[in-house]
């Protein structure tokens, strides 16, 4: 099983894009949309399946397997509906899998959806800790300056009100 940054690079490669901005143009997105896909080890697998047809689409969505369909064995529809009774229990048997599969790629892409939630709260959190830091220097700057002024008019411009010299 590769990663989702991997399969990003391996479909770029597969496509012969030679940049970001190239791939990022192909898929409809931005380069910085691109680049956070890439960061987050996340993408849209909707986006990726549209874009990419002739690729596995349970290998986009989990990394198994082989990338490109034709490689892998195709479950023949026509056989499968001819030959109810012989096929039934083996077609349920990979419907079975397929889900389970699905279920455990929501399950992991829902966890990093909470991991990267919490990131962006932790991120928000310190941005509004900072900015509440910056509101009280400010303020504590106003004050510095008033009270420089003040020093500067009563003890600068008036010396002889000086009760340091």
């Amino acid at each position: 099983m590769i990663d989702k940054t991997s399969i990003l690079k391996e479909l770029k490669k597969y496509k012969n894009f030679n940049s970001d901005v190239e791939f990022a143009k192909y898929l409809d997105i931005s380069t910085q949309n691109l680049s956070a896909w890439y960061k987050r080890g996340r993408f849209d697998e909707n986006k990726i399946v549209d874009k990419f047809p002739e690729i596995n689409h349970i290998w986009i969505l989990t990394g198994e397997g082989e990338m490109l369909k034709e490689n892998n064995p195709k479950v023949d529809n026509d056989n499968l509906l001819n030959n109810k009774d012989s096929q039934e229990s083996k077609s349920n048997n990979d419907l079975i899998n397929i889900i389970i599969n699905l279920t455990e790629v929501n399950a992991k892409n829902a966890e990093a959806n909470l991991k990267s939630a919490e990131a962006d709260l932790k991120s928000a959190e310190a941005e509004t800790i900072n900015a509440e830091a910056n509101n009280r220097n400010s303020k504590t700057m106003e004050k510095l300056i008033i009270l420089f002024d003040i020093y500067y008019r009563e003890c600068i411009l008036k010396p002889e009100m000086n009760v340091y010299s």
